[in-house]
């Protein structure tokens, strides 16, 4: 683990969440560090009911704002019960008065506290998962957490989870698309979504290089394995967000390749164009 992160690491544990069925499959020593066997909770044990209802209580705090909180049901039947949920915790008893306030910790509970979560769902192409959530402590109290909690719960959970290649949706102004976008060219799958509430979305797909995690938590800001842009785009531009999406809908290959700029009122994205090949003679 990258030295930069060991006070994260002296402050925090990782934990998994996961059925009987899914854990099997995870990595539960990711990048050699080792998920203690009680932070390793089924989410259909009524004991672990508090620690349930912390993170959905992050979650609500992160996304509620903009209009997207997970329903309980959705948690549990679209996140958990297919895919699992890693993270970084704290005992409550470490944990500062205000902190435990923010995410509604009981008063009378020992037990541990989710810091950070980053869910993923297992898709049909084997290694292939679908990012569902990456959140932290720090965004809805911050100062609460070590920062670059985000980074290694991110790093760690792909790790744990084995993915090969990252699937996901963000907004084009979501400040989150950093975090995706350290992991190397994010090739677009749409940029432009009107099947979802917020049709100024993007769907990406990235593949896990063997060494790339790594990258990430020593190079947090530029991915070596990125090539250079070609353009550059206005995540606030809709005209050019569709312009995108029918260059996509015509096989042009874009990818992002690099995280959002911010330029005053402008989040800039750089992006990298390949032509469609030729194969008329």
């Amino acid at each position: 683990m990258h030295e930069q992160f060991q006070p994260t690491l002296k402050q925090c544990e990782p934990y998994v969440l996961a059925t009987p069925l899914v854990e099997p499959g995870l990595n539960l020593h990711p990048l050699g560090l080792s998920i203690p066997p009680h932070l390793r909770l089924n989410p259909q044990h009524r004991r672990n009911a508090t620690f349930l209802n912390m993170i959905k209580r992050l979650d609500e705090l992160t996304f509620g704002p903009v209009g997207m909180p997970m329903p309980k049901w959705v948690f549990y039947d679209c996140a958990v019960m297919p895919g699992a949920v890693f993270g970084l915790c704290s005992p409550a008893a470490a944990m500062e008065s205000w902190v435990k306030q923010s995410l509604g910790v009981p008063d009378d509970y020992e037990g541990p506290v989710p810091l950070s979560m980053f869910i993923a769902i297992p898709m049909l192409d084997e290694g292939s998962w679908l990012v569902y959530t990456i959140c932290d402590i720090n965004e809805i109290a911050p100062g609460a957490a070590p920062g670059g909690l985000a980074e290694l719960t991110m790093v760690l959970g792909i790790a744990s989870f084995q993915i090969q290649t990252l699937w996901g949706t963000t907004q084009w102004r979501a400040h989150k698309l950093r975090l995706p976008a350290q992991l190397g060219p994010l090739t677009l799958m749409t940029a432009y979504t009107p099947a979802h509430t917020l049709p100024r979305t993007l769907t990406y797909r990235t593949i896990i290089a063997p060494d790339g995690l790594a990258a990430v938590l020593s190079e947090p800001e530029i991915h070596p394995f990125c090539p250079p842009a070609t353009h550059v785009i206005d995540a606030d531009d809709v005209s050019q967000l569709k312009w995108l999406q029918n260059e996509i809908e015509q096989q042009v290959r874009w990818q992002i390749v690099g995280p959002p700029q911010r330029r005053g009122a402008y989040t800039l994205l750089p992006l990298r164009r390949e032509a469609p090949t030729n194969h008329t003679k």
